[in-house]
């Protein structure tokens, strides 16, 4: 384990964590680096997504897991499984580090240790897909670590900061994660 990285779990996201899931919404840095647009929004505007995130959850349809440190649970990020196709057996992640003090540190890495495991054999998904933004280097670099594979990228996909951004697209298929094994979970 890399020094001065906590170890943490996941869980389901909590009514409780909604001041801070405001904060990382309302940060124009973290805002930047993710695919959705910059949404300002109220208290009371992210109490009722949290509250339909659980939802949705429980129902099985999208998974918002929040990512925790063990020890004091606290929140520092969130790894999400949504668009989940039970049909087809296929779901879009993406994930979040929201402390940006713990950027860098190996926690998206460690969190998809835990994660992947979970989708492939548990939820039973043949293949989950993440969209980047070209200029996120740290996600494309994490995506490829763990044996996605870049499929390609829509041109001038996204309007960020008065800009066109490409979108880069990686794949990652339940037998290519049990060969390659990338999270040490084998």
């Amino acid at each position: 384990m890399q020094q001065d990285r906590p170890d943490i779990h996941l869980s389901a996201l909590k009514a409780s964590d909604v001041p801070l899931m405001l904060a990382w919404r309302n940060d124009p840095e973290i805002a930047r680096m993710v695919v959705s647009p910059i949404r300002f929004v109220s208290l009371e505007t992210e109490t009722e997504w949290n509250a339909r995130a659980r939802t949705e959850h429980e129902q099985g349809r999208t998974l918002r897991l929040g990512i925790r440190t063990i020890g004091d649970d606290r929140l520092v990020g969130v790894l999400l499984f949504t668009h989940v196709d039970h049909v087809n057996q296929n779901a879009r992640t993406g994930i979040m580090i929201g402390d940006r003090a713990l950027w860098g540190k190996g926690l998206a890495k460690q969190a998809y240790a835990i994660a992947l495991p979970y989708a492939f054999n548990e939820l039973n998904l043949h293949s989950l897909r993440s969209y980047v933004l070209s200029y996120n280097q740290a996600s494309q670099g994490l995506y490829r670590s763990l044996g996605f594979v870049h499929e390609g990228t829509q041109r001038a996909a996204i309007y960020k900061g008065g800009r066109y951004v490409d979108l880069e697209m990686f794949s990652l298929l339940r037998p290519d994660h049990r060969a390659s094994d990338t999270t040490g979970t084998k």
